[in-house]
C-alpha cells in the first residue's frame, strides 16, 4: 500500500480521535495514549511503513513542538508557590527517589540495566522524559520506555482516585465539624500582581503570532545553549529539552516572557497532538516478539515503581505532617502529570458530594499540591533524570 501525505495525516487524525473518544466513553479506563499506541503498534506490524510519520510530515514539526512546549512549561514554574508548598516538593522528590532506588537500583539485577534505565524516567515523569531517554537510543530501549509511559496510567489512575477519596472524606468531616472555613473571595493583595517587564508591551499587540514568536526566541537560545554547553564540557548531558526548560524558568522569573504562552497562542491542542504522534514513531521498529518479551520486566518495573512511590512518599509525608493517603496521592503524580491529575481530582471530588461549598473546600485543599507535584516530577525532575540516565545505557 502506497501512502500519500493526505492519506497519512488523515489516518493520524482518525487514530487520535478514536483514542480520545474511547477514553471519554470509558471514563479513562482505557487511556487515550494506550489506545493510540495500540493502533500504531498493530499498524506498524501490518499496513504502515516504518517511515509513516515522515510521510505524514509529523516529524518535521515534532522538534519545534517539543522545544516550544518545554519553554511553556518553564513559565508555569512559580518559585513563590513552590517555596510555600515546600513539603509537597519534598514528598514528590522522595517519590522520584523511591522509583530510582527500586526500578533502577534493584530492578537492574532482575531485568537488566538497559530495561531499568529505560523504565525509570518514564515512571518518574511521562512524555518528555520518555522522549529524552529514547532520543538516540536503541529500538529496544525506546520501545520499553514507551511501554512504561503507556502502562503507568493503568496503575496510577485507580490508585489516585482511591487516595483522593480517602483524604477527601477526612477533609469533609473536618469541614462539617466547622474546623475548615468555606472558601472565600481572594483578598486584593492576593489578586494584585506586580507588573513584569513583558507587560509593558501593549496587550493589543499580543496576538497569537506574538506568543509563538517569543516562544521561538527562547527556544532558539536554548538550542544554542545546549550545543555550547555540550561542546564546552565534552558531554551530551545538556539536551535541548533540559535547556529549554531552564531557559523557560529563568525567563519567567525575570519577567521577560508571558506566562502560559502556548495557551494564549491557542496552540496547545495542536502541539500536544503533534508530540503524541511523534511518540508513536518510537514503535515503528518494534515487533510482537519484542513487546511480548518486555511484558514481565514491565510488570516487575510497575510493581517496583508503585512500591517505591508508596514507601518513600508516605514515610516522608508523615514526618512532614501529611496523611498517608494524601502523601501517596502526591507521590503518584509521577504516574500522572498535568492535566491528568487535574481531571482526576475534579472527577473524584464531584463523585464525593453534590454540595458546591463542599466541592470548593475539597478542591482548595487537594488540587494545588497535586498540580505542584506534577510540575516538579513530570516537567522538571524526570526530564533532568532522563538526561542523566542516557549515559548509563550499555
Amino acid at each position: 500500500m502506497v501512502w500519500t501525505f493526505a492519506g497519512a495525516i488523515l489516518f493520524c487524525g482518525l487514530a487520535m480521535w478514536v483514542s480520545d473518544a474511547l477514553a471519554v466513553v470509558t471514563k479513562a479506563k482505557l487511556p487515550s495514549l494506550f489506545v493510540v499506541s495500540l493502533i500504531f503498534m498493530v499498524g506498524y506490524w501490518t499496513i504502515l511503513p516504518k517511515d509513516f510519520l515522515d510521510v505524514a510530515q509529523v516529524n518535521t514539526y515534532a522538534t519545534f513542538a517539543l522545544h516550544v512546549i518545554m519553554i511553556h512549561v518553564g513559565t508555569l514554574f512559580d518559585p513563590k508557590t513552590v517555596v510555600r508548598e515546600w513539603k509537597t516538593v519534598v514528598i514528590t522528590l522522595s517519590a522520584v527517589l523511591g522509583i530510582f532506588i527500586l526500578v533502577f537500583g534493584v530492578g537492574q539485577f532482575l531485568y537488566g540495566r538497559n530495561d531499568a534505565v529505560a523504565m525509570t524516567p518514564p515512571f518518574a515523569g511521562g512524555m518528555f522524559a520518555t522522549i529524552t531517554i529514547s532520543q538516540g537510543s536503541s529500538t529496544e530501549v525506546a520501545t520499553m520506555a514507551m511501554l512504561a509511559m503507556v502502562m503507568q496510567g493503568f496503575v496510577g489512575f485507580p490508585l489516585v482516585n482511591m487516595a483522593i477519596k480517602k483524604e477527601g472524606a477526612v477533609i469533609l468531616q473536618k469541614y462539617q465539624r466547622g474546623e475548615l472555613q468555606p472558601v472565600g473571595a481572594e483578598t486584593a493583595a492576593e489578586t494584585t500582581q506586580k507588573k513584569r517587564l513583558i507587560d509593558y508591551i501593549p496587550a493589543r499587540l499580543k496576538t497569537p503570532s506574538w506568543y509563538l514568536f517569543e516562544l521561538l526566541i527562547f527556544a532558539y537560545l536554548a538550542v544554542h545553549l545546549s550545543a555550547l554547553l555540550n561542546e564546552t564540557f565534552h558531554t551530551t548531558l545538556f539536551s535541548s529539552t533540559i535547556t529549554c526548560l531552564i531557559i523557560g524558568v529563568l525567563a519567567n522569573i525575570a519577567g521577560v516572557i508571558d506566562r502560559e504562552p502556548v495557551d494564549k497562542a491557542k496552540a496547545n491542542g495542536f502541539l500536544i497532538w503533534t508530540m503524541t504522534l511523534y511518540l508513536m514513531g518510537m514503535l515503528a521498529n518494534s515487533s510482537l516478539e519484542m513487546v511480548v518479551s518486555k511484558f514481565l520486566p514491565l510488570i516487575a518495573g510497575l510493581i517496583l515503581a508503585t512500591a517505591g512511590i508508596y514507601v518513600c512518599s508516605v514515610l516522608v509525608g508523615k514526618r512532614l505532617g501529611y496523611s498517608k493517603w494524601f502523601s501517596f496521592a502526591v507521590g503518584l503524580n509521577c504516574f500522572l502529570g498535568f492535566p491528568t491529575n487535574y481531571i482526576l481530582v475534579n472527577e473524584s471530588v464531584c463523585g464525593m458530594t453534590e454540595d458546591e461549598d463542599e466541592r470548593d473546600v475539597l478542591i482548595t485543599n487537594l488540587l494545588p499540591q497535586m498540580v505542584i507535584a506534577s510540575i516538579v516530577a513530570v516537567s522538571i525532575v524526570s526530564v533532568l533524570l532522563a538526561g542523566f540516565m542516557t549515559s548509563l545505557l550499555q
